[in-house]
């Protein structure tokens, strides 16, 4: 089987000194390698090529046989490292915390400790046309302002960018 820390130094040789940085790579029991890329500009396929062929050009396939596909992190999966975090500030997300329990809002800030979400809230009904009909004056007022969360990477499950058309 193909060592885990050989590409992760073929990685980390070739990616050192740009802008692209590794997300995640796995390394299968049949040798298949999948390697996932970002960067702040976005990731182009000639960034993928770079570094595949870099990766193969490496690794002898007289010795072991193994399989290769590097690509771009995508908007379907989870965001995995800080600096995608970042990447990412003002976009809405969809984070579901270790507990379960799911949030939906604005990244506002994101540290390689932790990332700050604004949840969305939804929109309460003013009154109800019962409690308007007993005190016709009656205004419900929204006094609670709406505070960033924090939250600790090793405490969410998962987070997503909702993608708005």
């Amino acid at each position: 089987m193909i060592n885990e820390q050989t590409i992760q130094n073929l990685i980390d040789e070739k990616l050192s000194g740009t802008d692209v940085f590794l997300v995640e790579f796995r390394v299968k029991t049949d040798n298949k390698i999948r390697v996932f890329i970002d960067s702040e500009r976005g990731i182009t396929i000639d960034d993928c090529v770079a570094l595949s062929r870099h990766i193969e050009g490496n690794l002898d396939r007289e010795q072991e046989d193994f399989g290769l596909d590097v690509s771009s992190a995508g908007l379907d999966l989870p965001l995995r490292v800080p600096r995608q975090f970042k990447k990412n500030v003002g976009r809405t997300v969809h984070v579901i915390m270790n507990d379960g329990i799911e949030i939906k809002g604005k990244l506002t800030e994101a540290t390689d400790e932790d990332f700050q979400v604004l949840p969305e809230i939804k929109k309460k009904k003013k009154a109800s046309t019962l409690r308007q009909a007993q005190c016709p004056t009656a205004k419900i007022m929204e006094t609670d302002e709406i505070q960033p969360v924090s939250i600790n990477y090793i405490d969410q499950k998962s987070t997503k960018i909702v993608l708005i058309f």
